[in-house]
């Protein structure tokens, strides 16, 4: 059986509000088939972020949020980390965030750091 390549990330910014919340916490997957409407975990300049596939030609995707705050842009498929697959939001993601930070500093005996942070980005929890 093959092992699968599920991440989770925590939701930051407001571009795909209502879909994703502050907080949230997101569940992608690795894949290599990405469909438009897809919402997608990618890297750009370094930096995570969250956005829905408006359209896909070759192997680059173009990008936009939610909302509409962000231009379309395209996006390299092989930058693409996962798609999404499921999530917790609202007071339980809230909820499990303060968790596992207590429990990350407890074993770590560190603060967590979040420094990537824009609209529709993320942290890892």
């Amino acid at each position: 059986m093959e092992k699968e390549n599920v991440f989770v990330v925590r939701g930051d910014g407001g571009c795909m509000r209502p879909f994703i919340n502050n907080g949230d916490f997101l569940f992608f997957k690795k894949t290599t088939t990405y469909y438009p409407g897809d919402v997608v975990c990618y890297e750009h300049s370094s930096r995570k972020f969250v956005h829905r596939i408006k359209s896909i030609s070759g192997s680059t995707a173009i990008i936009n949020d939610d909302r509409g705050i962000t231009a379309d842009h395209s996006v390299e498929l092989d930058c693409i980390l996962g798609k999404h697959i499921g999530g917790i939001n609202g007071a339980a993601g809230l909820y499990l965030n303060k968790l596992l930070n207590r429990l990350y500093n407890f074993f770590f005996k560190r603060q967590q750091n979040s420094t990537d942070s824009a609209c529709g980005d993320l942290q890892n929890p």
